[in-house]
């Protein structure tokens, strides 16, 4: 009988743990000067880029598994959140722009240290987008100040605004 008793208190007492909640993130609040335009930029990205969960790499231990956070994802794929931050950050060009996520992902280099790590191409087509008139691969990275999920996203949210920085002077310059 107290056998049973202690098996039913220790299966009551697992039941009454409570599981952490998976935490959302996005890349931050836009700049609240930037006029909202009607963006001509389309965002995309191959299939292992298209969910929500933030990954990460170990370069010491076994650089070619990609891993990601069990209790922290993104709001959105990593596709949505950066389209989502240039057309916020108000960036308008008169041809049509296809951004190609390459890489976006925290890489630690050993058990303490990360960088955030974002390269994406970008294509500036002609009106029909028949004939491409640019090309420009941007490759960002940035030492994350922890080595986890919560330094992973304030790098990303970081990386974002140089890339929205970026992105537009490149633009302006087919604009000349």
């Amino acid at each position: 009988m107290k056998t049973l008793l202690l098996v039913f208190s220790v299966l009551l007492s697992a039941c009454s743990q409570t599981i952490s909640p998976t935490n959302l993130h996005d890349l931050g609040l836009a700049d609240s000067n930037a006029q909202l335009t009607a963006s001509t930029i389309t965002v995309t990205a191959p299939e292992w880029l298209r969910d929500n969960r933030i990954h990460y790499r170990l370069l010491y231990q076994n650089p070619t598994q990609v891993r990601y956070y069990n209790l922290d994802k993104w709001l959105a794929p990593p596709p949505a959140l950066l389209q989502q931050r240039l057309t916020a950050a108000g960036i308008n060009t008169p041809y049509p722009v296809t951004i190609e996520i390459l890489e976006f992902e925290q890489q630690f280099t050993s058990p303490n240290t990360a960088r955030a790590v974002m390269r994406f191409n970008a294509h500036a087509y002609d009106n029909n987008q028949s004939q491409v008139l640019a090309n420009k691969q941007f490759a960002l990275q940035l030492n994350t100040t922890s080595a986890n999920a919560d330094g992973a996203v304030t790098a990303f949210a970081e990386l974002s605004k140089q890339a929205v920085q970026q992105l537009n002077s490149w633009l302006e310059k087919l604009n000349k």
